[in-house]
């Protein structure tokens, strides 16, 4: 049996019991790729103090030293040599009075040496839903397409198991002891157990169960090891960067990295009263640290799947958020950090010739890549069970984070090298899979669902060049700009492959007019990967 990594004296009790994190302001001091100075730090804090000498300064990261940062970066400029380094260790953090934070975020926005400020919330739930159907009652996730990603079929290819690759999970709290996780030995590597097991069981049985004692299979069945990262460092600490550093510390090229996360910020909630605001669950990139690790672990190599999170809304519009970035690519602040993002679907009933389409509460938009089972999913819960409702993008981000394992394995097993992520984005979100309806009480772009057995790895050979992804913006002043020079990623064969935030209409960038590849296909629209008229992935 796992060892529950729980101290002996902690019951779930006492963890509830624990002090609830409250919101926090992130500020990011001095200029981009650049580690503050102690004039600017000192500088900070004693502002800080004219505001109220109650106020603390304390560095972002506390269980990732100044030196495991760089070291981050370091390893994300040798994968690609045109990685711009964000300065990791910029990031400071000030835990202001309850009901104070928008007020401190407005003050320290004008500090002269912050150059990022934003507020990160208290603890988000995991974007999970449970809607039992009873209709559903098997793994629909593992069939051909359109009910699923073929992973059944795609276990029968060489290295179609996930052979030799790694996963990493951010999230909240696991059940260690359910008999269908013996044999994948998951390993807590940072944080505490704390909450939300049953939502951490459900995953990790989606990726890694065994069928020892309810037939409940996982997708990646070979992979070589399962690293996860709790959201809470300790009982009372809640730190998402941290989670994120620390699994990206662990890995390498070639394997995935998991969110089950999500965020929440205010957005308008009226077009004729500005001031009128409401909460939306989004993904966790919005806030600026994260998506600074995000693009780090893109250039390291390391495939990153990221939840859409569950907030109905068209990430289109969310925007402007800390500075004058968006999610929306017809915008000049595009934020793209290079992860695979999922949104979630209803489960397709082919007798009655239904097509998958959005769930309800999935966000949408152009910047999503790929959609999977967002309803009834069939996979383990906590108590030793299993159950049949696990739903929303944690179960979809779930399912296509397995995809891209299992497809990475494949790859490696032709080629002998993982894939660049960015090739394996491109590859999963072609519209080869499985595409969603849109519909006047449904509408919103979702991407596709991949098929496994659908890919030609004999088409897609190392060093394939992908269409660009976007771009992304670099900080400039306080106010971001649209940055031309954004990662290539090195392929196995030393060829570049364009990276995570280049863009069409950028002339250093762009390696000239697009051609569809071989196994490596349009996303829905007229033209390889973004349509040069509008700009979304479909027209």
């Amino acid at each position: 049996m796992i060892e529950d990594p729980r101290p002996d004296d902690l019951d779930p009790a006492q963890e509830t019991a624990s002090p609830i994190p409250g919101p926090r302001v992130v500020l990011g001091i001095g200029p981009r790729g650049s580690v503050p100075t102690a004039r600017q730090v000192w500088a900070t804090r004693r502002a800080l103090a004219r505001i109220s000498p109650s106020l603390t300064l304390k560095p972002l990261f506390t269980a990732t030293s100044g030196d495991e940062l760089n070291s981050i970066e370091d390893r994300a400029r040798k994968y690609s040599r045109r990685y711009r380094p964000a300065g990791l260790a910029r990031y400071y953090v000030v835990d202001p009075p309850p009901g104070f934070a928008g007020e401190l975020l407005r003050l320290t926005a004008r500090f002269p040496t912050v150059v990022t400020a934003y507020i990160e919330p208290g603890p988000v739930e995991p974007p999970a839903e449970f809607h039992p159907n009873p209709d559903v009652i098997e793994q629909i996730h593992l069939k051909p397409a359109p009910e699923g990603i073929n992973a059944r079929n795609a276990w029968d290819v060489p290295g179609g198991g996930g052979q030799g690759i790694s996963l990493g999970i951010v999230e909240q709290g696991w059940e260690f002891d359910h008999p269908d996780l013996l044999a994948a030995a998951p390993q807590l590597v940072h944080g505490v157990n704390h909450s939300h097991r049953g939502h951490g069981v459900s995953v990790l049985g989606l990726l890694r169960a065994r069928p020892e004692t309810q037939g409940c299979e996982g997708i990646v069945r070979g992979a070589l090891s399962t690293l996860l990262a709790s959201q809470y460092r300790t009982r009372s600490e809640y730190n998402t960067a941290d989670a994120v550093a620390q699994l990206i510390s662990r890995l390498g090229p070639g394997d995935v990295l998991l969110l089950e996360t999500q965020t929440e910020i205010a957005v308008s909630a009226s077009l004729t009263n500005p001031n009128l605001m409401k909460p939306v669950l989004v993904p966790s990139e919005v806030e600026p640290a994260i998506f600074d690790l995000l693009v780090a672990a893109e250039a390291t190599g390391i495939t990153v799947v990221e939840a859409a999170g569950n907030g109905k809304h068209d990430l289109d519009t969310l925007g402007p958020l800390w500075g004058n970035e968006t999610l929306d690519p017809t915008q000049p602040g595009f934020l793209d950090s290079g992860a695979i993002l999922v949104a979630a679907a209803n489960v397709p009933k082919l007798a009655t010739g239904q097509s998958p389409q959005r769930m309800q509460s999935s966000n949408y938009g152009s910047r999503i890549d790929c959609f999977a089972a967002g309803q009834s999913v069939e996979t383990l819960d906590e108590g030793q069970a299993h159950r049949h409702t696990f739903s929303g993008t944690s179960s979809a981000a779930a399912i296509i984070a397995g995809a891209a394992a299992v497809f990475q394995g494949m790859y490696r097993a032709r080629h002998g090298a993982p894939a660049p992520p960015n090739l394996v984005r491109s590859v999963l979100s072609a519209s080869t899979g499985t595409a969603a309806i849109e519909t006047m009480m449904r509408p919103g772009w979702i991407g596709f669902m991949p098929d496994l057995l659908a890919i030609d790895l004999a088409k897609v050979p190392p060093g394939t060049e992908v269409a660009p992804a976007g771009l992304t913006t670099v900080e400039v002043g306080a106010v971001n700009r649209p940055l031309v020079d954004r990662p290539v990623v090195d392929g196995p064969d030393g060829r570049e492959i364009p990276g995570p935030g280049t863009t069409s209409t950028d002339p250093i960038a762009t390696p000239g007019p697009a051609t569809p590849q071989p196994g490596v296909t349009s996303r829905g629209c007229c033209c390889p990967d973004r349509c040069p008229r509008c700009g979304k992935r479909r027209c």
